[in-house]
């Protein structure tokens, strides 16, 4: 998905507050207010990809840019599953809708020319 699109930015958006809310390594109080931009445009990027938000995923994530361990802990789970509920509104939304019916009409087409 195309970082400019209003679809992303608006992910980017609850991606955003999302992580920030959960302020894994307790540095926002003193941090810039980018501190997790690194690791927030990887979650919005998995998410617009349709990767699954599951606490490994979300501790590969946090390895990659904390060092950390890999193993999700009880703070990763939480934003884990925090994700997820911003991944299913995402997977929910109108630019998803768009992608059905086009699926919906591909398949019907091949359908159609099969039976002939």
């Amino acid at each position: 998905m195309d970082a400019r699109t209003q679809d992303y930015r608006r992910l980017r958006r609850a991606v955003t507050e999302c992580v920030n809310a959960h302020d894994l390594l307790g540095v926002l109080d003193d941090a810039p207010p980018d501190e997790y931009d690194p690791e927030i445009e990887d979650f919005t990027r998995l998410i617009a990809k349709g990767q699954p938000m599951t606490p490994e995923v979300v501790a590969g994530v946090c390895h990659k840019w904390f060092g950390d361990s890999k193993k999700p802990t009880p703070r990763i789970t939480a934003l884990a599953n925090d994700l997820r509920s911003v991944q299913l509104e995402y997977d929910s939304g109108p630019h998803n809708t768009v992608k059905q019916v086009a699926r919906t009409w591909r398949a019907i087409n091949l359908s159609l020319n099969q039976g002939t």
